[in-house]
């Protein structure tokens, strides 16, 4: 007894639609009720998508809540441009922390505080030591970025975040 590629395909978009649709939208409210936040987007090739060519760069969105104390949330969505309209739809009605790696476009999300990600600041100043060299000054320009940064930030620990830290912009 075969089953056909269409049966299956009907089952899978029939408990997408019924099953994973209602549980998505359930974690997505459960994310914006928490007060710390991430996001970061990667580029992504989608072939023969409606309308667009197959070289068309493409996003995958990843929201993750912070470490809290509750379980982790983590959720992707898709977007055919790097629009911050996206985030901010996704994000609509967040009030809190969000920790990003920088992208602009979340510079006009309303009722949230920015976090820079530490990670991502860190590779700048990697970048900007020679190669061969990097070991001699990395620590020097480390020492100098942390003093120069701490001027201008102020480190900031949420009780609800437990041990995650972030940086927020003054």
């Amino acid at each position: 007894a075969r089953i056909s590629r269409t049966t299956l395909a009907n089952w899978i978009i029939y408990c997408s639609r019924n099953y994973f649709q209602p549980m998505y939208d359930y974690f997505h409210r459960e994310l914006r009720k928490r007060s710390f936040a991430m996001a970061d987007e990667t580029r992504v090739q989608v072939l023969k998508e409606e309308d667009r060519r197959a070289q068309t760069q493409s996003f995958m969105w990843l929201f993750r809540s912070g470490e809290d104390g509750l379980s982790a949330i983590i959720l992707y969505g898709y977007s055919p441009t790097r629009s911050g309209s996206h985030a901010k739809e996704f994000l609509e009605g967040y009030h809190g922390y969000l920790e990003t790696d920088g992208y602009q476009g979340c510079n006009s999300l309303p009722d949230i505080k920015r976090c820079s990600c530490w990670a991502h600041i860190r590779r700048y100043f990697i970048d900007a030591v020679p190669k061969g060299k990097q070991h001699r000054l990395i620590w020097r320009m480390a020492a100098a970025a942390s003093q120069t940064i701490s001027a201008r930030t102020r480190s900031v620990r949420l009780p609800s975040v437990g041990r995650t830290g972030c940086s927020v912009i003054l």
